[in-house]
Order: C-alpha cells, then sequence, then structure tokens
C-alpha cells in the first residue's frame, strides 16, 4: 500500500475500535470515534498526514452513523495536535467528541 508506514500498526487501530464496540459494554459512537481518532495519530502507520487521517477517520465514521462533529476548525486543529502531542489521551478526546458530536440533518 502507497504510504503505509506500518500496515500492522493500522490493522491494530482498527481491529482495536472493532474490539471495543464487540467487547465493551461502554461503548458509543463518541468512543469508537476516538478510538480510530487516537490510534492513526498516535501511532503512526502512514508516512505522512496520520492527524488528518485520524480526524478525517473519526468525521467519516461518525457522518456513516448519522452524526458530525460541530467544531471550528482551529478547534480541530488545537484537539487533533494535542492528541498526537500526546498531552489528549483517548477518553478526552471521548469526551470532547461527545460535546462537540450533532446529529446529521437528513
Amino acid at each position: 500500500m502507497l504510504g503505509v508506514r506500518d500496515a500492522d500498526a493500522l490493522e491494530a487501530v482498527l481491529v482495536r475500535a472493532r474490539q471495543k464496540w464487540h467487547y465493551d459494554a461502554d461503548a458509543d459512537l463518541a468512543g469508537l470515534a476516538a478510538a480510530y481518532g487516537f490510534g492513526l495519530a498516535t501511532a503512526h502507520p502512514f508516512n505522512d498526514g496520520n492527524k488528518r487521517i485520524a480526524l478525517l477517520t473519526m468525521a467519516v465514521f461518525l457522518g456513516l452513523n448519522g452524526k458530525a462533529l460541530d467544531a471550528t476548525e482551529p478547534e480541530l486543529v488545537q484537539v487533533i495536535t494535542a492528541l498526537a502531542a500526546g498531552s489528549l489521551k483517548e477518553p478526552q478526546l471521548a469526551a470532547w467528541v461527545r460535546d462537540h458530536m450533532v446529529r446529521l440533518i437528513p
């Protein structure tokens, strides 16, 4: 795959989110979106664009489930940068997603 630095890390991120859905009784959309975002931003499976891919993956996942993030561009940049820097952990990201998640208008 072009652009993939570590296919095993990418697979681990994807599998982890699926396992949360199947085995974590407290799993919700925000927590699953955070699992994808946190994993992609911190595992660095791609050669470039890991933060962008993490944010886009969260947005697409939420969109496929009828939700969207209601946040400004500066807020999104701040959150994803803090995530990649390690100052924002997965539970904090999940809480942020919950606070900024809105229903998509059909």
